[in-house]
């Protein structure tokens, strides 16, 4: 009769351990990949009707030393003095109109997430703008007052579409510019794993 008694017990504390180490991963404080190379000129658009945008053009960092896939990720378009200026170089991505830019993001695995569409109307630059899946408010609604866009939005697009995608490998921001008359580059992101 002892013998039944133990064996409950071991499984009791072995599912119990499970769920801890379960949590402790969760909660574990995110790395950040930031880009750190030269700037990468968005190309205009041909026309002001959106049918000839640009050339889609991409910044890329390499996250590594991760055990685990995908929790949440999260962008951070950086800088460091945020201006409107049109084509400041301290603004992490700079467009002299950001309602005619498309940005997505591209995990190591080939998924990607469009984070913004269209966006800011007349407004120029980003700068340390993040977006976030727990923002209250979507960067789909800003105005072009608001600009430069800085603060936490939430992405056009969820990014917890990555939950569950190897963390380790190559994160594209690529931009794509859909319509004439603008100017700007892809300057400094980063992406919070």
């Amino acid at each position: 009769m002892l013998s039944r008694l133990r064996a409950p017990l071991i499984c009791a504390f072995l599912v119990t351990s499970s769920v801890a180490l379960l949590s402790s991963s969760a909660s574990a404080e995110p790395t950040t990949v930031s880009y750190t190379g030269p700037p990468v000129a968005i190309p205009d658009g041909s026309d002001l009707t959106g049918s000839a945008p640009g050339a889609p053009v991409s910044a890329s960092v390499t996250a590594s030393g991760h055990d685990e896939y995908v929790h949440k990720v999260v962008l951070r378009i950086d800088g460091y003095d945020c201006s409107d200026v049109i084509d400041s170089t301290t603004v992490g991505l700079s467009l002299s109109f950001v309602g005619d830019l498309r940005l997505t993001l591209t995990a190591p695995n080939g998924h990607s997430v469009e984070v913004v569409r269209r966006s800011g109307g007349g407004g120029n630059n980003f700068c340390q703008t993040v977006l976030d899946d727990n923002a209250e408010k979507s960067i789909a609604i800003v105005y072009p007052h608001e600009a430069p866009f800085t603060g936490t939005f939430s992405p056009y697009h969820p990014l917890s579409a990555f939950r569950g995608t190897p963390a380790n490998g190559t994160w594209t921001l690529t931009a794509q510019d859909f319509y004439s008359q603008d100017t700007g580059h892809i300057r400094a992101f980063s992406v919070l794993i």
